[in-house]
C-alpha cells in the first residue's frame, strides 16, 4: 500500500501506521489492529510540517513458532515470516494479473477464489470476524448475490459484470475485466469439482 503522486513517490502506509501505534504487521504481511486485519489505510499529502511520535502498539506479536499463514498459502507466496513474493500470490493473479495462471503455478493452488484470496488471513489466529451487519448496506449486493455464484457468474454478460460487480472490487479490477471474473468462476468450478472428487 502506498500513496502515489506524480507516478514517482510512494509512502509505506503500513510502516507509518505501525510507527503511530495504530497496529502491527503480522507474519502474513497484513496490517492488524485490535479489530483484526479488516483495515483500510489512507494517506494524505500535506505541506504542513509534522512530528513523528512513535507510540508502540500494545498488540501481542505473532508467536515465533506460528507458521499457520505460510502453511495455508497454497501457492507458497509466503516463503518466510514477513516475506511475500507477489508473483506467487493468488490474490495478485486473480486481480491485477488479469486471471492468468502463470506456468510456475497450478490452477489447483487458486482453490475457489475468484477475485483475491484470503487463505493466509483466514488461517491467522489473530483474525477477527467481520460484523457484516455493521455500517451501511452495500448497494444492491443482496439483489445480485445469486448471480455472483460461480455457476451463474460464468454466464453473465460483460455489461452486467462491469456495471454491478467490478465496481465492488475496490479497484482490484477495471472496466474491461469481465473476462477475468468469468475465467475465475470457471476455474473455481473446476477446483470445487476436483475437491469433491478427492483430487488435488
Amino acid at each position: 500500500m502506498g500513496v502515489h503522486w506524480d507516478g514517482i513517490n510512494s509512502f509505506p502506509l503500513r510502516w507509518a501506521a505501525m510507527q503511530a501505534g495504530l497496529g502491527i504487521v503480522r507474519k502474513n504481511n497484513f496490517f492488524y489492529t485490535a479489530s483484526g486485519s479488516w483495515v483500510g489505510l489512507m494517506g494524505y499529502v500535506t505541506d504542513v510540517e509534522g512530528e513523528l511520535i512513535h507510540d508502540a502498539s500494545s498488540l501481542r506479536p505473532c508467536s515465533e513458532k506460528c507458521n499457520l499463514c505460510q502453511r495455508a498459502c497454497k501457492s507458497h507466496a509466503l516463503s518466510a515470516p514477513y516475506t511475500m513474493n507477489p508473483m506467487r500470490c493468488v490474490s495478485f493473479w486473480t486481480t491485477f494479473g488479469k486471471g492468468v495462471v502463470p506456468d510456475f503455478l497450478d490452477e489447483g493452488m487458486f482453490g475457489e477464489w475468484i477475485c483475491g484470496c484470503d487463505d493466509c488471513q483466514d488461517a491467522c489466529p489473530h483474525k477477527r470476524r467481520h460484523d457484516w451487519d455493521a455500517g451501511e448496506p452495500f448497494s444492491d449486493l443482496e439483489e445480485i448475490a445469486p448471480m455472483m455464484a460461480p455457476e451463474h457468474l460464468v454466464e453473465q454478460p460483460d455489461e452486467f459484470i462491469e456495471t454491478h460487480i467490478i465496481p465492488k472490487t475496490d479497484n482490484h479490477l477495471q472496466p474491461g475485466d469481465a473476462h477475468v471474473l468469468r475465467e475465475g468462476a470457471a476455474r473455481a468450478i473446476r477446483n470445487a469439482s476436483r475437491a469433491r472428487n478427492g483430487m488435488s
